[in-house]
């Protein structure tokens, strides 16, 4: 009875089940970045350190407080 009035009502139970991805899907091949892209990544972390060192400097040294 139960059973009947959840079909009549149009709530059907769904066979749940977990997404596949396809066979024939590729990955797209990675290209590796250039060895500019790589010299250019590199200055950007050395500055990065320089700007972080400094700040350390005038902080630790006081000489902010200056201003």
């Amino acid at each position: 009875m139960d059973q009947e009035n959840k079909t009549n009502q149009g709530e059907t139970k769904q066979e749940i089940t977990p997404a596949s991805a396809p066979e024939d899907a590729v990955p797209p091949e990675k290209k590796p970045y250039s060895k500019k892209a790589r010299a250019w990544a590199w200055v950007g972390i050395a500055f990065m350190v320089f700007l972080t060192i400094m700040y350390f400097y005038y902080f630790y040294s006081g000489l902010i407080l200056h201003w």
